[in-house]
């Protein structure tokens, strides 16, 4: 029985104009994100360009001697000898900072004459970490965290050398990090989709005619909201999930699912630098020592897509319930956007309802975050998000949704 009822509701969802309409802009904006990421590539890609960043060093080239002429003029004109010792220390900096630009520019030019290797450039970035490291360890102003932080990445840069395995960078049209990167964009979208998708789902047949139809039949009302529920779950999985499979095999067709067994740092937890907020008297986060484990992007990604899909069924279950607790179209769509808007935005604007964004389900949309750690950067230095705890929350608000929903729409009043 369970099953008609399912097919029947998805009969009636699909003869909603609103759902074709939803379904067409959803599957643009994945078409638009793919654009987005593909974009996002180009533009750093021009950035890095040799050709590019001589034509930027040329321009800064005119700038610096130009420096060097009036700090030669200066010097020349010097009143007293205290006057020309600064001038000419202004005047040989000038020339060191014009030389180094010349030599930035022959390098590049030999950049482009003879293009480095992926290896070779890894190389040099080893060398680089490497240096950096030396003066972080001598400096004396960087945390054990920070340092330990570093030693770490350069010795994935040399596993990676030593694998002869080519880094992924974040910025780069792959579809994993396609995925991860618009995560983000996703936990405000979601929501709203959901919201506008699922608003009407009950109300739009709360009517006495409804009810008293449902008196001749043979079905319970519990069976029927149920079959309800799940249609408009499932459908709503489907559309965003679908337009995700879309992105992740369209730029994996271009340019291969490339990326899975390479790693990244997750489970890293901060706190706030205390020494920090006395002295300056702002919040500023510090990374806890000893926190972080390292996986591979391919299992970040499972983890990512699992703790979304709670998210999405939480939406749902949020949404479903406004749905049946009113009997209005417009109000049930007014209240969900509204909801779902300013649960997702205002913590991401206000410090003061960013600090209990840990306590909401909305809170949770953006996964690869949450499950490596960077959301407490993202919502105002909140430290207080675990993946865990968001599984439970997820799960909570979904069981309570639900069971509200239910009891509304069965105990609800007939006018006979």
């Amino acid at each position: 029985m369970i099953l008609t009822l399912i097919k029947n509701e998805f009969i009636k969802l699909f003869k909603r104009p609103k759902t074709w309409v939803l379904l067409g802009l959803f599957f643009l904006s994945a078409a638009g994100l793919t654009g987005l990421s593909y974009l996002e590539e180009k533009n750093t890609l021009d950035n890095i360009n040799p050709k590019y960043r001589i034509e930027i060093e040329k321009s800064n080239l005119e700038h610096y001697k130009e420096n060097v002429k009036i700090a030669e003029k200066e010097w020349k004109n010097s009143k007293n000898a205290q006057e020309k010792e600064s001038n000419l220390k202004w005047l040989e900096q000038s020339k060191i900072d014009l030389e180094n630009v010349q030599d930035e520019i022959k390098r590049l030019e030999k950049l482009i004459e003879n293009p480095p290797t992926w290896q070779e450039e890894l190389k040099e970035q080893i060398k680089a970490r490497e240096e950096s490291l030396k003066y972080m360890e001598s400096d004396g102003v960087y945390s054990k965290a920070q340092i330990e932080a570093d030693k770490e990445w350069l010795e994935l840069d040399k596993y990676y050398l030593k694998n002869n395995i080519k880094p992924v960078e974040m910025w780069e049209f792959n579809p994993i990090m396609a995925l991860l990167n618009f995560a983000f964009i996703l936990s405000v979208a979601i929501p709203v989709f959901i919201a506008v998708f699922g608003s009407d789902i009950v109300s739009d047949e709360s009517t006495n005619e409804t009810f008293k139809f449902l008196l001749i039949q043979p079905v319970s009302r519990g069976k029927i909201l149920l079959s309800k529920f799940l249609t408009f779950l499932i459908t709503s999985v489907t559309l965003i999930f679908g337009a995700q499979g879309i992105i992740f095999g369209i730029i994996g067709a271009i340019r291969g699912f490339k990326g899975f067994d390479q790693f990244t740092k997750v489970g890293l937890r901060y706190e706030i630098d205390k020494e920090v907020l006395l002295k300056e008297g702002y919040e500023t986060l510090k990374q806890i020592e000893g926190t972080g484990e390292w996986i591979t992007y391919g299992e970040l990604l499972g983890q990512s897509l699992f703790l979304q899909l709670l998210f999405v069924i939480a939406c749902c279950a949020v949404v479903f319930m406004i749905s049946t607790l009113v009997k209005s179209n417009m109000v049930g769509m007014a209240v969900s956007i509204v909801l779902v808007v300013g649960g997702s935005v205002l913590p991401l604007m206000i410090p003061k309802i960013a600090k209990l964004a840990h306590l909401t389900f909305l809170g949770y949309g953006n996964a690869p975050a949450i499950i490596n750690g960077d959301i407490a950067h993202v919502f105002n230095t909140n430290v207080n998000f675990r993946p865990g705890m968001g599984m439970v929350i997820l799960l909570v608000t979904t069981i309570i949704s639900y069971i509200i929903a239910h009891i509304v729409f069965e105990k609800r009043d007939i006018l006979v």
